[in-house]
């Protein structure tokens, strides 16, 4: 259900309330990604840290497909670009001992769960037989993200910059917290470009630019990713 308080301003001294524009406001990547669900072909093609949170946005949006909450596409096509697993990056890192093998230990692991619970709630769509097909591509890039990125069926973008911040960790579930530096998300909330045609030419060439720099890093330098153990 829309929460329509978040689309209206309540306006002030000599104004009345009004709708916002929903191109403006702020946008959630679940509501966004719930939208591009209803195309007939549906493409995502994600750039980002691990996948943590759109394979939960993802899995979520097939159970309601399944259920018939929500349509069912004609197909889905994802393209994932992800850090590449076999490169010493300069982060994450242990606070007091940056040659601590354990935080990026970590990070390689939760990058290849969150890819596997995203390719799996995907073919999933093919396999109950709610979407005629579906191809999942994951490729590693030997770099670290400075933004998530979000093209969502090739007609707009959305992005939200990593910041480095201080996290306590756990190995295993018994073993005694450390402290790392690492990347997190800066906000849940996304800046969105739509292309030319659906927003303003300022957003239209940062949507072009944005498109660009994905293609650039998938067709140049990005790998298969081995998601096996």
């Amino acid at each position: 259900m829309t929460n329509w308080t978040n689309l209206v301003d309540a306006g002030g001294r000599g104004r009345g309330s009004r709708v916002i524009d929903t191109d403006a406001a702020p946008q959630t990547l679940a509501q966004r990604v719930a939208v591009a669900f209803t195309a007939q072909h549906v493409s995502l093609d994600v750039w980002s840290l691990t996948t943590e949170k759109l394979s939960r946005i993802v899995a979520q949006q097939v159970e309601d497909i399944a259920s018939g909450a929500a349509p069912a596409p004609e197909s889905i096509r994802a393209r994932v670009l992800l850090p590449s697993l076999d490169v010493d990056y300069p982060l994450p890192r242990l606070i007091g001992d940056p040659a601590d093998p354990r935080p990026l230990r970590r990070l390689r692991g939760l990058i290849k769960m969150y890819a596997r619970r995203l390719e799996h709630s995907l073919l999933a769509a093919a396999e109950y037989r709610r979407a005629a097909t579906v191809r999942v591509e994951i490729r590693g890039m030997p770099s670290l993200p400075l933004q998530k990125c979000y093209i969502l069926n090739g007609s707009e973008a959305l992005t939200s910059l990593y910041r480095v911040r201080k996290n306590q960790v756990r190995e295993r579930a018994d073993s005694t917290p450390t402290e790392i530096f690492d990347l997190g998300s800066g906000s849940e909330v996304f800046r969105r470009a739509p292309t030319a045609g659906g927003g303003s030419e300022r957003e239209g060439a940062y949507f072009e630019e944005l498109r660009l720099l994905f293609e650039s890093g998938w067709s140049n330098v990005a790998e298969p990713m081995d998601l096996g153990e």
